[in-house]
């Protein structure tokens, strides 16, 4: 004979796998619009706004100028984290404003 509560478990079992297909089948209703393909803002004249902040993923994050490489404020305790890499500067007239 089985029991009262592996009954009621399975129960609950099954009624959560329901919900759980139930929930992931939900698809948006007819009244509701694709969404639209994404534009970049633009500038009154037509070009791409780059206005925002960029990050500089080279060395030259560090120095503009050519640089040798430095150890990090702490290297006994953070090892190579904070270190400064050495790295060529850019060339004369790219990278600056």
């Amino acid at each position: 004979m089985r029991s009262r509560f592996k009954d009621s478990m399975l129960v609950m079992t099954t009624a959560t796998a329901v919900a759980a297909v139930l929930w992931l089948a939900v698809r948006p209703t007819a009244g509701q619009a694709p969404p639209a393909a994404y534009r970049a803002p633009r500038t009154a004249d037509g070009k791409p706004n780059l206005n925002g902040i960029w990050q500089a993923l080279n060395t030259a994050n560090w120095d503009i100028q050519d640089h040798a490489a430095q150890p990090g404020p702490f290297p006994f305790l953070l090892g190579a984290i904070g270190a400064v890499p050495a790295g060529q500067g850019s060339p004369a007239g790219r990278g600056r404003a």
